[in-house]
């Protein structure tokens, strides 16, 4: 019990003192008075929670430190001192409640209006709730006080009606107005340090080129929004002079924009911002700017390896997959590929639908477009971090895509068809000055086109032979062969429409030759086929066997 009731102690005061009280002031409130009534020093009760209180008092000081600090190796510990925030009750805060006047003005006279507490006005699709009883002579302008709400209203709004309503006693006819609505900016603002609790927001702090700062708020989905071209004030926590890594901020510039509600997000550039110094030499500061991440991204809601084992071992239909970002590196297309490398089932797309709704209801951004009948694209967000330890970034992300892939692995190996995908044609590093900035999955191609422009045909006129191999030295692989134009493969003269009965077609490289084998039938222009390649590294014989080419053959193919 009493253990219990320390770890639901509120910490967010901060300080030895009111830790203390607070953890005394929960004892008593749970009838557990006995415990301090002789608050002495013998007590083992008090020991307890001044040790308490001593650990939450310096860590909660560190977290403040670190958070805000912007050298790399406190960037990196960052996520540490955030999980122990949020264990002893803080949490991200993105934009505060605004108290803001609503001017109105009517020309209707000797008529009372009446507004309740709770009414709502919307403005610029910010939504705000009347915080008192009001009541306005028809012929004067006056001011409302509100509060920002949660409700989306179309207009502003307390009677079902659009507009008000407003009978005059003078010439007995019905007038609207609508309300004019000035929102006080200076009441705005948006603090990303660790306060009271605000769940699913994003900031993203960015180093422009000309040494200014610029941070992002908000993603416009989780009621961080502001007017379309509207100010706000922003605050930005930073450390102290003394510890020799200060952020100093100049001028700043607050700015709101979105081209709809959904995706107003708040930026906030800081100019004329020096960057931490990190040292008392330029040379010192020039090196902690580099080693800071251009981007760092945190969101409450990211992406982890247990997501990634969703995705593949909740599907067991799904037997190949990869992941492409897009240049921003902001999200990430999933291609899923199912069984006998055909489309998923439809079982298999309701059961990603369904997840895919949870993941939105998450905070996620997500769609589901069915690319072609082969593919499944699903777009969801990732995020990036950065690491200077390479083999260490290596070790991490060869887990988590082994976690993803590793159904998708195994079904190949069992079923005997295909090479074992290897972690190096799922995933790259990005290095540069900032150290190894990775997202975590990058890319693995599943369907890359050869450039055949430098292979030469293994005969003529033909431009295919046909090859039975005497070697055991040969690689298998997948291969989708997209087809572009008419043409059918004959077996000894005689056209064949399915069988086993396979055709070689051989390209010669510089260093490869690359052999295809495909059933024996007539293609059209738009067919996609599984065909196998082999991959020679001794001389090989071609057999007797008859090959005959009707009209032209260009191929799209790309490894699985």
């Amino acid at each position: 019990m009493v253990e219990t009731a320390i770890n639901r102690i509120d910490y967010t005061h901060r300080d030895y003192d009111s830790i203390v009280e607070r953890c005394l002031s929960h004892l008593q409130s749970m009838g557990l008075d006995h415990l301090i009534n002789d608050y002495s020093s013998e007590q083992f009760i008090r020991m307890i929670i001044e040790l308490v209180a001593y650990i939450s008092d310096r860590d909660a000081w560190t977290l403040d430190y670190h958070y805000n600090e912007l050298r790399y190796d406190a960037a990196t510990e960052r996520s540490s001192y955030i999980s122990f925030g949020k264990l002893v009750g803080y949490q991200l805060q993105a934009s505060v409640a605004a108290t803001v006047d609503v001017e109105c003005t009517t020309d209707v006279y000797d008529t009372t209006l009446y507004l309740s507490k709770g009414a709502q006005v919307e403005f610029a699709s910010l939504p705000f709730t009347i915080i008192q009883d009001y009541e306005i002579p028809g012929d004067l302008s006056f001011e409302i006080s509100l509060i920002q709400g949660t409700q989306h209203i179309d207009s502003f709004d307390t009677d079902g009606t659009e507009k008000f309503t407003v009978t005059s006693s003078r010439n007995k006819a019905a007038q609207n107005y609508t309300p004019e609505v000035r929102i006080d900016t200076e009441l705005w603002e948006e603090v990303d340090f660790l306060v009271n609790y605000g769940e699913g927001k994003y900031y993203e702090l960015r180093y422009l080129d000309d040494s200014s700062i610029q941070i992002i708020f908000g993603d416009g989905t989780h009621g961080n929004k502001v007017p379309v071209g509207g100010v706000c004030t922003v605050t930005y926590l930073v450390c102290s002079e003394d510890d020799g890594n200060a952020f100093s901020i100049g001028d700043i510039v607050g700015k709101a924009y979105g081209e709809d509600d959904s995706a107003a997000v708040i930026e906030v550039q800081f100019e004329n911002a020096e960057a931490p110094s990190g040292g008392d030499s330029p040379e010192d500061a020039l090196s902690a700017r580099e080693r800071i991440a251009p981007s760092v991204s945190r969101q409450d809601n990211l992406v982890t390896p247990g997501d990634y084992v969703s995705y593949a071992a909740s599907y067991p239909g799904i037997l190949s997959a990869s992941i492409e970002t897009d240049p921003a590196g902001k999200i990430a297309k999933i291609y899923l590929l199912g069984e006998g490398y055909a489309a998923p089932s439809q079982a298999t797309l309701d059961a990603i639908q369904s997840e895919m709704a949870e993941r939105r209801a998450e905070g996620w951004s997500v769609q589901l477009l069915e690319t072609t009948n082969v593919f499944l694209d699903i777009t969801a967000n990732i995020h990036s971090l950065s690491n200077y330890d390479l083999s260490a970034v290596e070790t991490q992300m060869s887990q988590a895509i082994y976690n993803l892939f590793e159904p998708a692995i195994e079904a190949e190996l069992q079923r005997g068809v295909g090479d074992p995908i290897y972690l190096s044609d799922i995933f790259r590093f990005l290095d540069s000055q900032y150290g190894v900035e990775y997202v975590d999955i990058i890319k693995m191609s599943l369907a890359p086109v050869f450039d055949t422009s430098n292979w030469t045909a293994a005969s003529t006129p033909s431009d295919f032979e046909v090859f039975e191999t005497q070697t055991e030295e040969v690689e298998w692989s997948l291969v989708y062969v997209q087809i572009s134009d008419n043409f059918t493969v004959l077996r000894n003269g005689i056209p064949e429409t399915g069988g086993s009965a396979e055709i070689g077609i051989l390209y010669v490289s510089d260093d490869a030759e690359v052999h295809f084998t495909m059933p024996a039938q007539t293609y059209q222009p738009g067919d996609v086929l599984k065909v196998r390649t082999k991959a020679y590294n001794a001389n090989i014989q071609p057999a007797e066997a008859e090959f005959v080419r009707v009209g032209s053959l260009n191929l799209t193919h790309g490894y699985v």
